[in-house]
């Protein structure tokens, strides 16, 4: 995609509409039903039933094309020379919309890994990761990256290769000094998070 950036902006403005959209239709499905008064706050289940109601209101197929475009960007950017996806980083990270729904990315490459076919697949997981660059909690990138590993384990994919090659590919730091995505990548499986979260399930991988 070497449009990626044009695209980008065409999805984000895209986004911010449906958002617009699904605000209307939630505060008038909370409204209409009454679920905020004088001394009353809704469920969480209320609340729930609210937001699915006006996500189905406000329809899926701009998310879907949204995710589409980013899946393409993360694509692009495991080819991309240095400077490009130091862009493609800053340009998706200040899409607040997209940026927010790269998460997704991330979180769906684990149920999209089942066999060694989905190498292409599970690099774009890792790209969405390093495209993230750490901008949310590092706690949420172990669990991601954890889920991830062990998947492309039980898939059959050689991990570690994956993982060097997102390594590479990383943001070697951080503004104003601190250790970067690069260095996340590379610490990762002698973390002490890996040895109790990661380690087990590969030691029942290869136990089965």
């Amino acid at each position: 995609m070497d449009d990626w950036n044009a695209e980008l902006a065409k999805s984000e403005q895209a986004l911010v509409d449906w958002r617009g959209r699904y605000s209307a239709a939630f505060a008038k499905r909370t409204r209409g039903k009454g679920l905020f008064g004088f001394l009353k706050r809704p469920s969480a289940e209320e609340l729930e039933a609210a937001a699915r109601a006006a996500r189905e209101q406000a329809g899926d197929a701009t998310l879907l094309d949204a995710a589409r475009t980013l899946d393409e960007i993360c694509g692009r950017y495991l080819e991309a020379p240095v400077r490009e996806r130091a862009l493609i980083r800053a340009r998706v990270g200040a899409a607040e919309e997209s940026f927010e729904l790269l998460w997704s990315l991330v979180e769906d490459g684990p149920s999209g890994t089942r066999g060694p076919d989905d190498g292409p697949r599970f690099e774009r997981a890792l790209a969405a990761l390093g495209i993230d660059d750490l901008r949310v909690d590092v706690e949420l990138a172990r669990q991601a990256l954890g889920r991830l590993w062990i998947a492309g384990i039980r898939a059959g994919l050689d991990v570690r290769a994956h993982v060097a090659r997102a390594t590479e590919l990383a943001n070697p730091g951080m503004a104003g000094g601190g250790s970067g995505m690069r260095a996340f990548f590379e610490e990762f499986e002698g973390s002490l998070y890996f040895r109790e979260h990661v380690e087990p399930h590969l030691k029942l991988l290869r136990a089965g």
